[in-house]
């Protein structure tokens, strides 16, 4: 009984902790946003490798909160090492959409990150700022699972394209803990894939273990066999998208 009540005090620390970094407004530089009309896109992962491949579900954001038809959806899509490999532009014909990469439709094996951005003609007037956090599927062998944005890494202004990043905050310090709630031991693997949200090298330790990855980069970790992971970084909020495999079956999450 003891055991129960202490392991409930710790995960609603946990959770008054999480919901805190989510809302201290020192994590994200929302001033730089005062008076844009800009879109704003998370740095989505997606995946090819091993089988992967990415479906990416999103809403047409400027005909629901706006009312503006036939926006213009922009998605550029990033390998590991923040090279461009595709751009895809289409006017949004519905509300909810989706598109899936795969290694035929981009022509590359990996994994890396894609922007999305809302862009319109009209109403060029009014201040319009959006933010696409919308849901990203990894499927495998008939298998899908959904987890959704978690950052804000760059936005593209809607009257001249001029791309802002920087969002997130950093340090010069590794300062920054972030312990992820799981015990880990029951897998047969586990994969973490971070992307940097900033176009500056961050560096992170996981377990003791010292990574760099450089400015809007993806870096991937496999790991065997561990219990928990704590992640110390320069970079706020830094939370890894989380793989984990047990024999056939694949699940992923944020931590």
């Amino acid at each position: 009984m003891k055991s129960l009540i202490k392991r409930l005090i710790t995960s609603i620390i946990f959770f008054l902790t999480r919901v805190n970094l989510i809302r201290n407004k020192n994590n994200v530089q929302w001033k730089s946003l005062n008076g844009s009309n800009v879109s704003i896109s998370d740095s989505f992962l997606w995946r090819t490798d091993n089988d992967f491949s990415t479906v990416f579900k999103f809403t047409d954001i400027l005909n629901v909160f706006y009312e503006i038809d036939n926006s213009l959806i922009e998605i550029e899509i990033y390998c590991k090492n923040s090279k461009l490999l595709k751009k895809i532009e289409f006017e949004a014909k519905s509300c909810q959409n989706e598109f899936e990469i795969d290694k035929e439709s981009i022509g590359y094996e990996g994994f890396g990150y894609f922007n999305i951005y809302h862009l319109t003609k009209s109403d060029r007037n009014k201040k319009i700022s959006i933010l696409n956090r919308c849901y990203i599927g990894f499927k495998r062998k008939g298998s899908v699972s959904m987890v959704h944005g978690n950052s804000i890494v760059k936005g593209k202004q809607l009257a001249n394209k001029k791309i802002q990043t920087n969002f997130v905050n950093s340090s010069i310090f590794i300062n920054k803990t972030y312990k992820i709630q799981n015990n880990f031991s029951e897998f047969d693997m586990v994969e973490l894939l971070f992307v940097n949200p900033i176009n500056r090298t961050i560096k992170l330790k996981y377990n003791g273990e010292h990574i760099s990855i450089n400015g809007h980069c993806v870096k991937k970790i496999k790991i065997n066999t561990i219990n928990f992971i704590e992640v110390k970084s320069n970079c706020n909020f830094l939370r890894p998208t989380v793989f984990t495999y047990k024999n056939r079956f694949f699940d992923v999450f944020h931590s």
